[in-house]
């Protein structure tokens, strides 16, 4: 089947259990939480599981694609009504949910510990204040999270027990989801969003209320790692399909703190959610039995992708190596925003088609030597956030075990006491180092479709990477390099023993271009040609997909009055928040109102209201939208500093989003429930703006063009029809032409010698903003300089390598043309290239705000 979105979560290390007695003396001193015999206890550890847990559990196994946490009918008698008036989601007391049967025998003093909690409560004045309990409870959030966003690991470990700490995130969890806390829940949720993302985070993986999982629809098991198991799901309410990773809830409070494990990979994909070299999120949070992670589906990993490659690699070599360029542009993107991956492989890298609806045939053989995907990074349950290199070390075993780099192998042998040459003092863990190490091992991959250092033997595996008298390169190995001398020179320098002595990211990547010039050289590598130079009318098409899937409209689970800011200008509430004059004006300057509803408008002196009743049965959104100028209102109060306040229905809101950003309605939806829980539009008006966006979308790509980088990192799309000048360049003297830049020729013969192109000249289009879909790779691209020297650089890596060229020759070609104009153009003609930072290619360049320029030398090639 395919590979989705998410993976494993690594091997499980191990801990010892830990007694009950230690366990309990440290949890004496904390009123709020009541703990029972069994979460304490081991021996009836498989009597503390609630209802939720198991049903979730069955459904999983029997793959019936059910929701987890959905609870069993409340029994007859005077325990049932005693569950009713706690209420159907109480955690405090585990047993309480659990199956009433002959096989499950009820602590008798369940009843007492309760009314001794709910008596210890009305003791303490710390309760009968609102702000005081929910200022108490931001200041515990606020010192579990470090300056850099992640846990504070002072407070919080992977096992609490064998540290002898406190498990936090356990008392936690069991207090905020108690009934008696319920009160409290909309306001606290309000004040710890004030504290910032990572504290509302943390809080989000805590309170089951803000997640509802029910919205997911027919789960199907696709794998289970060491820490959790991944499923393929509907999301009917954006009519996509996902996939879902699921962690057990911890039972008992001395159990691993799966919480721990967890965040750090949720902080990456929460902050860098619209990053598309992140495997997209699209949502995380809690309920009673599970964590989830529910993430974009999509097409294949790169591992299964190879795994379809059947073509020698002589064949196949130009394509990896452009492939590979790709992998190291994500890899630069982890070092620069401080991320240790420790899982780094194929299967974590996932493809992501350039064009939308690309054939199987274009996807796993692709026409040419250029990939028509791009690739993205996932799976970070065993990553690091870091800020300084000591904050990125880590002395916990991580990572697939045969990429792992030799100081990642000696861990956990290093820490075990019982050796004669153990040394409390002596540190020993795996940074940075250990990712350029796994990098190594899945280029190789790339090329061979096998794991370098895969034994079967486990001990002769560990010898043969941790010792330095062994081979790290066999023969058998280079075999499956065909002998390639470049190859097999490029990994002998990545592949270091010593982490001190192991090149870095921007190191490797500059050999990696040495290599792909050498080959070049060598008869290798001719990336070229290229297909033919796209022109209008050749662009893909695509059908409407059609909704038949019922669209069910999910209950809120609680009711919010609050206003959510959606961006600086545009707000959201319900219409109780619309009723509240002085909190509308004093608290959140709003100017403009959008009443979506029949009724009558609150305060027509103090605001300026447009009025788009959608409450009647069967009226179109779009019509009544157009029929009412919402855009132009919302438009005209944006220019003149307003602020636009919109209630009731969320798909007006949502709509304007899909308008003025270009979003697709899945995207626009999401971006609204980051910034508020319950946005709940109804199901005829998601229905109809799916439809609308599709629509759209069809009318204006039709026959567009596709246009992308040599490693498929960046792609532009040219709309037609459209007005543009194209313009053949091959300028190398400082003459300011119509093409962008001054140095064209010197690109053209850079990318010659460097990646084998064939094209004599760069071919621009020079248009206007508003034919441009897609130039969103200013998060892959980086700005360079108008002049000649970027491309000089990439000539000189590329010179140095022939045994033809002479560094004096090339000293002397650099000092010829050093006078040439390298600063940018006057400040009428400037323009501002951007060019990938995998393959260096120069995408586009933009000269204002209005006009812009792009390189159309290479077409997403597709067959059809």
């Amino acid at each position: 089947g395919d590979v989705r979105g998410a993976g494993d979560q690594g091997e499980d290390d191990g801990t010892d259990s830990g007694d009950e007695e230690s366990c309990n003396s440290r949890t004496k001193g904390v009123p709020m939480l009541k703990i029972t015999d069994e979460m304490t206890s081991t021996k009836g550890s498989k009597k503390t599981v609630s209802n939720a847990a198991e049903q979730g559990a069955s459904s999983a196994s029997a793959g019936d694609g059910g929701v987890s946490g959905e609870k069993e009918k409340e029994k007859e008698g005077g325990l049932a009504k005693l569950f009713g008036a706690l209420g159907a989601g109480a955690k405090m007391q585990l047993v309480m949910e659990k199956k009433h049967n002959e096989e499950d025998d009820v602590p008798e003093d369940v009843l007492e510990r309760n009314q001794a909690y709910l008596y210890a409560r009305k003791q303490r004045k710390f309760y009968s204040s609102e702000k005081l309990h929910i200022a108490v409870l931001r200041l515990v959030l606020a010192l579990l999270i470090r300056k850099n966003g992640t846990l504070e690991e002072n407070y919080i470990v992977q096992y609490p027990l064998t540290e002898k700490k406190i498990n936090i995130p356990f008392i936690l969890h069991q207090h905020i989801n108690h009934p008696a806390n319920s009160d409290i829940l909309l306001n606290l949720i309000k004040r710890v969003r004030e504290l910032g993302p990572a504290e509302f985070r943390l809080l989000k993986l805590m309170c089951v209320k803000i997640f509802d999982p029910k919205k997911y629809k027919n789960m199907i098991r696709l794998a289970v790692g060491a820490f959790g198991v991944v499923y393929s799901a509907d999301l009917p309410l954006l009519q996509q399909k996902v996939a879902v990773k699921q962690m057990d809830l911890p039972k008992r409070i001395h159990d691993r703190c799966v919480l721990h494990d967890i965040f750090t990979e949720i902080t990456i994909l929460d902050r860098f959610r619209d990053d598309p070299r992140v495997c997209r999120m699209n949502d995380f949070g809690v309920d009673d039995g599970y964590y989830w992670i529910t993430m974009k589906f999509y097409k294949c990993s790169l591992k299964h992708w190879r795994m379809k490659q059947t073509k020698p690699l002589s064949v196949m070599l130009p394509l990896y190596m452009n492939i590979g360029m790709s992998i190291l542009n994500v890899m630069s993107w982890l070092v620069e925003n401080q991320v240790n991956h420790y899982d780094i492989k194929c299967d974590n890298y996932l493809i992501e088609p350039l064009v939308e609806g690309i054939s199987e045939e274009d996807l796993w053989n692709q026409p040419t030597n250029i990939p028509n995907f791009s690739l993205c990074i996932a799976d970070f349950g065993e990553s690091k956030i870091y800020e300084n290199e000591l904050e990125g070390y880590t002395i916990r075993n991580r990572g697939t075990e045969y990429n792992k780099s030799p100081e990642m192998l000696n861990v956990a042998y290093a820490s075990q006491k019982t050796r004669a040459t153990y040394d409390r003092r002596k540190r020993v863990g795996a940074n940075i180092a250990n990712d350029m190490w796994s990098l190594g091992c899945a280029l190789y991959e790339l090329f061979t479709g096998e794991f370098l250092f895969y034994d079967n033997d486990w001990i002769h595996f560990f010898f043969r990477v941790t010792d330095r008298n062994q081979e790290l390169l066999t023969e058998q190995r280079k075999n499956l390099l065909d002998n390639n001398a470049a190859l097999i020179e490029f990994f002998e320098f990545v592949f270091k023993r010593n982490p001190d002595m192991r090149p870095s990211i921007s190191e490797i990547v500059l050999k990696f271009r040495q290599t792909m010039a050498r080959l070049v050289l060598e008869g290798h590598v001719k990336v070229g040609p290229t297909g033919p130079v796209a022109q209008p009318g050749g662009g893909s098409k695509s059908s409407a997909r059609e909704y038949d899937v019922e669209i069910p409209r999910i209950p809120n689970t609680f009711v919010d009055n609050t206003v959510s800011r959606i961006r600086d200008y545009l707000y959201f509430g319900t219409e109780e928040a619309a009723e509240n004059r002085a909190n509308l004006r004093n608290e959140w300057d709003i100017t403009h109102i959008v009443n979506t509803t029949d009724g009558s408008n609150a305060f027509p002196w103090d605001f300026i209201y447009l009025q788009t009743s959608l409450v009647t049965s069967g009226v179109s959104i779009i019509k009544m939208l157009d029929k009412t100028n919402l855009f132009q209102f919302i438009d005209d109060a944006r220019n003149t500093g307003g602020r636009v306040f919109i209630y009731s229905e969320a798909a007006v809101l949502i709509a304007y989003l899909m308008k003025a950003e270009g979003l697709s309605y899945g995207e626009a939806y999401l971006q609204c429930t980051q910034a508020r829980i319950q946005v709940n539009p109804h199901p005829d008006f998601v229905v109809e703006l799916i439809k609308w966006y599709e629509t759209s979308r069809m009318e204006v790509e039709h026959d567009a063009l596709h246009f992308q980088c040599l490693c498929g990192s960046c792609k532009v799309t040219l709309l037609t029809p459209f007005e543009a000048k194209f313009v053949e360049c091959d300028c190398e003297d400082g003459a300011r032409g119509s093409c962008p830049g001054t140095a064209c020729g010197l690109v053209v013969e850079s990318f010659q010698k460097l990646y084998g192109m064939d094209f004599s000249t760069l071919r621009w289009s020079i248009t206007t903003m508003s034919n441009v879909q897609a130039l969103t790779v200013n998060r892959f691209a980086k700005s360079c300089r108008i002049g000649p020297e970027p491309w000089m650089r990439l000539l000189a890596l590329s010179e140095v390598v022939g045994e033809s060229k002479s560094k004096v020759a090339l000293t002397k070609r650099w000092d010829s043309r050093r006078n040439l104009p390298s600063s940018p153009l006057s400040s009428k003609e400037a323009w501002d290239i951007q060019q990938c930072k995998g393959c260096a290619y120069p995408i586009f360049a933009t000269r204002g705000t209005e006009d812009v320029a792009l390189l159309t030398n290479i077409a997403v090639t597709l067959r059809n």
